[in-house]
């Protein structure tokens, strides 16, 4: 946990940082409601006339640290990102752990804070930086059969970003059809119902498929040459959780249901529907983080073993 707050100190180096770029947009909304004291569906951006989609608890949370603390917007951001560094990285542990035993998780928090391409939605002012650790929590909890959390971290991810929330709806359905999961069930079905009520509320209609981004098929290239920004560490060591999670399936269904989803979500272009791809990689990566974490384990007891033989 200190590593992932240390990685993310520099957020204080100077006054904008780490909110420029399209960082500034959300800052910028933060900003709104703390001189309004009310939460803006409209965008900032062309003129004021289109409403926002971006869901609305990343937000809220910046702006109530922003009051909460009497500190300017831009600063309140700086320190959630730091924050939000620590629950990450302790999220990883937990899960880790939950999913494989003490050393997978403590390996599982260190691949998590070395992963480049985790550390980029974690280290800037985005929706990811609250979406990633409620995702990983809303797992845990899920998988040791928390239910009222479970359903409770899975509402507050279907608030705070959109694409993390359609990777853990892929992951619970996946999961609950699977081992049929009664939680599982429940969380999808509340966290679906949230997010359809907030957009209802902010775009009076159900449509997702007439939002800019969707429309215009957002996307991003995702090459063989994207696999390296999962970090060497966890793709050293992932192929050997992830045969180890095959070979105990009945086990380990929660980790290849979050494996399998994030690989179908990053080749939807296969599916013909090309949207999101590069958004989708970051939590594939994220999968293969917690199956090097297990590796590491599985190589570990290996070598205690023949050191002792």
């Amino acid at each position: 946990m200190l590593l992932g707050a240390a990685y993310r100190l520099k957020s204080l180096a100077s006054f904008v940082h780490p909110t420029y770029g399209n960082t500034m947009y959300h800052t910028g909304m933060v900003r709104l409601i703390v001189e309004t004291g009310m939460l803006p569906i409209r965008d900032l951006s062309y003129g004021g006339f289109t409403k926002s989609f971006y869901a609305p608890a990343y937000r809220l949370f910046v702006a109530s640290l922003s009051l909460l603390s009497n500190t300017d917007p831009v600063v309140a951001a700086s320190l959630f990102v730091i924050a939000m560094g620590v629950v990450a990285t302790l999220a990883a542990y937990l899960l880790g752990k939950e999913l494989g035993g003490s050393t997978a998780g403590l390996a599982s928090a260190f691949l998590f804070v070395l992963s480049p391409e985790v550390a980029i939605y974690t280290m800037r002012a985005f929706p990811e930086v609250l979406g990633i650790p409620l995702f990983l929590l809303a797992l845990y909890f899920l998988h040791r059969q928390n239910r009222g959390m479970a359903i409770l971290t899975a509402v507050l991810t279907a608030l705070t970003h959109q694409t993390t929330a359609v990777v853990l709806g892929a992951v619970l359905l996946t999961y609950a059809a699977a081992k049929r999961d009664k939680t599982a069930a429940l969380s999808l079905i509340a966290a679906a119902a949230a997010y359809a009520s907030w957009q209802l509320y902010a775009l009076g209609s159900l449509d997702i498929l007439s939002m800019r981004q969707i429309a215009l098929r957002e996307s991003g290239a995702v090459s063989a040459a994207s696999i390296g920004r999962v970090g060497a560490w966890a793709l050293l060591f992932a192929p050997f959780g992830l045969v180890q999670a095959i070979s105990r399936w009945k086990d380990s269904l929660l980790l290849l249901s979050f494996i399998g989803a994030a690989l179908l979500l990053t080749k939807n272009e296969m599916l013909g529907i090309g949207i999101f791809t590069s958004r989708f990689f970051t939590f594939l990566a994220l999968s293969l983080v917690f199956a090097g974490g297990a590796g590491i384990k599985m190589v570990w007891e290996k070598l205690e073993g023949a050191k002792w033989k």
